[in-house]
């Protein structure tokens, strides 16, 4: 969207709407009583019936004047165009009130004795009320500008602090590997270096199904290790999807060997379910139940980076059944 162009959404165009077709009623409730010293309602009639029509024509060129007009115009003849509209919308939305009233209850607007004089001053209001709405959304839109870069700034700075814990824990696992059995060691460089080939390609933000892949690569190397004693059980048939950012499953994968393996067959699961407008994704273990958890460095980001892309996105431990199990908790989009 331009910067000279009004981003205004139909539940807010309905509040316009309303206010401004209350604000012609009791703005010709006040003028009858000032004048008259008496309230005609006859009058605050006439005002909330132009003060709708204006609103209603408003709410008809602007997405004109926004989808139209204004794309590609330079910033004078751009300012120029949406004065002119919102002049128009004021001077047209009364002459068309006042001619619609002129025809169903001619008696009631008998008090305007210069309508085309009265349309113009009102188009003038118009016009001060377009540059109002212009800079309260101006400011509004360059604030969810700035919002919207700062989120990406710290997605970015929390995947820099991921990026080397997972590749200095899997060159870990390498090195160790290298010692007792050469050929599985050099195996694993060539997925490692296959994996990281792929995810330096992807954006931070990515879908389930392509995070799945990457836990499979994952367990590829780490099962290097832990002679194929580690297998991962995917149950993942609904909505993938779904965003998510990069590493997610990874981080609570690499978890749940770390504090869950005892070299024997050790099984991690994955499952995906949606319900409602929300997508749990669950890693699950057998173990003992963590006390007093704590989430460090890489708990703490996963948190803050699923919470970047939804406030309402969780991440939550839960121990059931015998099991650990890690679950986040995404908010579709709309």
């Amino acid at each position: 969207m331009s910067s000279y162009q009004v981003d205004v959404s139909k539940k807010e165009w309905l509040f316009i709407i309303a206010i401004g077709t209350l604000f012609g009623y009791f703005f010709g409730i006040f003028t009858t009583y000032v004048l008259q010293a008496e309230v005609d309602f006859s009058v605050a009639f006439v005002g909330g019936v132009i003060g709708l029509c204006i609103t209603v024509l408003a709410a008809g060129i602007i997405p004109i004047l926004n989808s139209v007009v204004i794309p590609n115009k330079g910033f004078v003849l751009s300012h120029i165009l949406g004065a002119s509209f919102s002049f128009l919308s004021g001077f047209l939305g009364f002459l068309g009130g006042y001619t619609f009233l002129r025809i169903c209850c001619d008696e009631r607007i008998e008090f305007i004795k210069e309508p085309l004089i009265v349309a113009i001053a009102v188009g003038v209001l118009s016009y001060l009320f377009g540059v109002i709405l212009y800079f309260f959304h101006f400011h509004k839109a360059k604030q969810q500008k700035l919002e919207t870069v700062l989120a990406k700034e710290r997605v970015n700075t929390l995947e820099s602090q991921l990026n080397p814990h997972f590749v200095h824990n899997t060159l870990n696992v390498l090195a160790e590997l290298v010692h007792y059995d050469a050929k599985r060691a050099e195996k694993g460089i060539l997925l490692l270096s296959k994996l990281l080939r792929t995810i330096v390609d992807e954006k931070a933000e990515i879908s389930v199904a392509k995070e799945l892949q990457y836990i499979e690569r994952y367990i590829e190397i780490v099962s290097l290790q832990h002679s194929d004693l580690i297998e991962v059980a995917i149950d993942a048939k609904q909505d993938l999807s779904v965003r998510i950012p990069k590493f997610s499953i990874q981080l609570l994968v690499e978890n749940a060997i770390k504090y869950g393996f005892v070299a024997k067959k050790f099984t991690i699961e994955i499952s995906v379910e949606k319900k409602a407008d929300r997508v749990f994704v669950t890693v699950s273990n057998r173990g003992n139940e963590i006390k007093d958890l704590k989430f460090g460095v890489g708990l703490y980001n996963l948190q803050s980076r699923v919470q970047l892309l939804c406030k309402e996105n969780t991440v939550a431990y839960r121990h059931e059944n015998g099991k650990n199990s890690f679950i986040i908790t995404l908010k579709e989009k709309s």
